[in-house]
């Protein structure tokens, strides 16, 4: 009884989308009215069957094409799975896939999952991109992810490809390369055969809810809520660390992207507007995070911490050799090693080893707006520490081989030669500046 009742709720759900159901849907509507009895006038009676079937037939079209319940405050989840004519197929997608997806999120209150109705997809031909478009443009001001999957069973074994498509008010959807090249090894096609297919499908709805909640996380940092982006990048690590099936690289490159920006904000604030206590703000997220550091893989975002640590160390004790135990264990950041090691240098009345160090910069034709930041950091430290000459060296080196400021570079190596008139380092200055 229970079978035949899904079959029967299958079936209206194929035909409801179809051109042969919009049919069934008018002439069905008509005949039905036209059974009634509340008039014997049986013009009036098929004119009120008409504008009756048109009614249904335009509301069945606003339901199709028009309507999505999209959430303004949620994650919209939105599902195309395309399978072949094979109901036991399907079900076991609904039951071992789908379903497996929605009990994923079931407990998050940040997620919306929605069932394109097939029409709009056979529209555009299963193009993702081409769909996403249409959504984009129709509801642009939501967060939105569309999954799309094509499922076919060949001689037992189930070949399925799935791909992930989102947008967000305030990202590109023709442009966020570097976050769909972080997704899409989530993605793409898998081969399952049938006496696996509920591990393998559950193992592929697990696959992509975690892609899914990476998105949710991307939505966040889009809208500059660092804060939020990295509770929910601890939450979803602390969920899938014991899961050997998922890599949990791309977490930690959350977390740490999340917490640089949360420091930055702190550092900013000390550094402009001289809050002191934000120093000691940051000792403390930098030491409930300690663990979490020390245990991730290399990268990066890793790295770009043990920097920011690195200058938050100086700024608390001034210690050149503590600083440098946190320099060198950047690797990937060359660029950030090297200024770091030339400001300490220059610190230590090092001008030769300092030197070395922007010459390696050159080297590898870095010219960024980094540059500028640390400019802005050296004058600071400068100021306040003014027998610190060699720092006038960096100032001048910094504008005339970066900046090609080359009046306001003589007068930051005039300074320095000024305060250091035996330094053997004058005469190639004097060459420089002319």
């Amino acid at each position: 009884m229970e079978e035949g009742v899904k079959d029967n709720v299958e079936l209206i759900n194929k035909y409801w989308y179809s051109k042969s159901g919009g049919i069934v849907l008018f002439v069905g509507v008509f005949a039905i009215i036209c059974l009634i009895n509340f008039t014997d006038d049986y013009l009036i009676k098929a004119l009120v069957a008409l504008i009756v079937s048109l009614l249904a037939l335009f509301f069945r079209h606003v339901q199709i094409y028009r309507y999505l319940p999209l959430k303004e405050d949620k994650v919209n989840l939105i599902f195309s799975i395309k399978i072949e004519e094979n109901q036991d197929l399907k079900r076991k997608l609904e039951n071992d896939f789908i379903r497996e997806i929605n009990k994923n999120f079931q407990n998050k209150k940040h997620a919306n999952v929605i069932k394109l109705n097939p029409v709009l997809v056979e529209k555009y031909d299963n193009d993702g991109q081409q769909i996403l478009k249409f959504l984009d443009k129709k509801y642009k001001t939501h967060r939105i992810i569309f999954i799309t999957g094509i499922v076919k069973e060949r001689a037992g074994t189930y070949h399925m490809e799935t791909n992930l498509y989102w947008n967000h008010e305030k990202i590109d959807i023709l442009v966020n390369k570097n976050h769909e090249k972080e997704i899409s090894k989530y993605c793409g096609k898998d081969q399952i055969l049938a006496e696996n297919q509920v591990n393998r499908f559950k193992i592929r709805a697990d696959t992509i809810s975690f892609a899914i909640d990476l998105v949710n996380i991307i939505f966040l940092e889009t809208r500059q809520e660092y804060q939020s982006a990295y509770c929910k990048s601890l939450e979803l690590l602390k969920e899938k660390k014991n899961k050997n099936l998922i890599s949990i690289t791309d977490i930690y490159d959350h977390i740490f992207f999340n917490l640089y920006k949360i420091l930055k904000e702190k550092y900013d604030l000390f550094f402009y507007k001289n809050e002191r206590k934000e120093l000691n703000e940051m000792c403390k997220i930098f030491k409930e995070n300690k663990n979490i550091i020390n245990d991730a893989p290399p990268s990066k975002y890793k790295e770009s911490l043990y920097n920011c640590y690195s200058i938050l160390v100086f700024l608390l004790t001034k210690n050149t050799k503590k600083v440098r135990k946190y320099v060198k264990k950047i690797i990937i950041l060359k660029e950030n090693r090297l200024i770091s090691e030339a400001f300490l240098f220059a610190y230590d009345d090092n001008v030769k080893d300092c030197k070395r160090r922007y010459e390696r910069l050159e080297e590898i034709n870095f010219h960024s707006a980094q540059i500028l930041e640390t400019e802005s950091f050296i004058c600071k430290i400068l100021e306040e520490n003014s027998e610190k000459n060699s720092l006038n060296f960096c100032l001048g080196y910094i504008n005339l081989f970066f900046k090609g400021e080359k009046e306001l570079a003589k007068d930051y190596f005039l300074e320095f030669m000024n305060n250091d008139s035996e330094n053997n380092i004058n005469n190639e200055i004097k060459q420089w500046i002319g």
